[in-house]
């Protein structure tokens, strides 16, 4: 098998299985217990906690352990947009954002605020000029502008967007989905000025529902999930503190190696894209050719369909997708590709994404197999 779709997910890595496993077994006490069971169940909490600090360079008391990307999201823009000032009911939500921002437009529209979107341009690179005449310095409460884009890979400026709200609406919180790009970038939400930011442990290599939100200090933020004291009053419930654990195994191993990781997937990424434009005629790369993540690849092979390449890649043993895990099911471009242009009669983009297990081998067969695929789609 060849896995190439870890923008979807990821294996977990065999050490972010172990650490997980006494907290499964003999460490299995509620971290709010006050007995010694508990006491290594918040230990392992504590120790987690200082991970995810040092690899994001914030304290550990800006770290919220969620159940997921998706929850996170949710936290960083609801729970802030209804946190905000009853004066300020103006959001703006960047066009290219995953469904757990894109969807609280509806939300919020529901409850008094303005929603606007963000363009981008053809490449799928936020369109900051735009962004500076849509801010209303009196009323924008949220700001959504995600890191890293999950379809394309395409990365943005978010220095240069945080600086500019600074300058122009400081009151307005900015929330970054930084799912994609953790551990494949350098992330630092200070530096940002992000009030918020999101990650995930399933697309690191670590398990499936836990995630991180980073929540600056002093940022309000109105809690999604209420009953109990945990996570400092933000997120209650008892926490799943082996896929905490796990998440931050994964993560610690994943930022000690970003570097010579980011590098190598640079390369075979750049391998991949020039093989498929030599090989197949009529291949566009959507997204940026340069400022994209190094594990993605998103080819648009005009005239095929994409399920018929990915089943057909599948029966060689190649696995890829169509686009986002999340629009499972979806006929046509998703919002991601209408936004930088494709239209319903584009229907041959492929999403290739590796992951710092990949191997040259795993490329080759897939530059070799897709021009093979590719007459059975047209």
């Amino acid at each position: 098998m060849i896995y190439l779709d870890n923008g979807a997910t990821t294996p977990m890595d065999a050490l972010a299985v172990e650490a997980m496993l006494p907290f499964l077994s003999q460490h299995f006490g509620n971290a709010s217990s006050l007995h010694a069971l508990g006491a290594k169940s918040a230990k392992g909490m504590r120790d987690a906690r200082q991970t995810f600090a040092d690899a994001l360079a914030v304290d550990p008391a800006e770290i919220v352990f969620t159940g997921g990307g998706t929850e996170a999201d949710n936290m960083g823009t609801r729970g802030a947009a209804m946190a905000a000032s009853p004066k300020r009911r103006h959001a703006l939500i960047f066009a290219l954002e995953h469904p757990a921002v894109r969807g609280q437009r509806q939300f919020l529209e529901g409850r008094g605020f303005t929603v606007e979107e963000i363009p981008c341009d053809s490449e799928g690179i936020c369109d900051v000029d735009a962004l500076e005449r849509l801010i209303r310095p009196d009323d924008t409460a949220l700001v959504a502008v995600m890191h890293a884009n999950n379809e394309i890979g395409t990365v943005q400026p978010l220095d240069e967007i945080g600086e500019l709200l600074e300058d122009l609406c400081p009151q307005a919180h900015l929330h970054v989905d930084a799912v994609q790009s953790f551990t494949k970038l350098p992330v630092r939400p200070r530096r940002m000025r992000a009030d918020t930011l999101a990650l995930a442990g399933h697309k690191i290599h670590g398990p499936k529902g836990v995630g991180v939100l980073y929540v600056r200090k002093g940022a309000k933020l109105r809690p999604l999930v209420a009953g109990g004291s945990q996570e400092g009053g933000r997120r209650a419930g008892t926490e799943n503190v082996a896929g905490i654990v796990g998440f931050a195994t994964a993560a610690a191993i994943a930022v000690e190696n970003m570097e010579a990781d980011a590098a190598r997937m640079t390369r075979l990424r750049d391998q991949l894209i020039e093989s498929i434009a030599q090989r197949i005629d009529n291949v566009a790369l959507n997204g940026h050719r340069h400022k994209r993540l190094c594990n993605n690849i998103n080819v648009n092979i005009r005239g095929a369909r994409a399920e018929i390449m990915l089943h057909a890649l599948e029966e060689r043993g190649i696995y890829v997708s169509s686009g986002s895990a999340c629009h499972a099911g979806q006929t046509g471009p998703s919002h991601v590709l209408k936004s930088i242009g494709l239209t319903e009669r584009d229907t041959g983009s492929l999403r290739i994404t590796l992951s710092r297990h990949s191997t040259e081998g795993d490329v080759q067969a897939c530059a070799e197999a897709l021009p093979e695929v590719v007459p059975l789609a047209r």
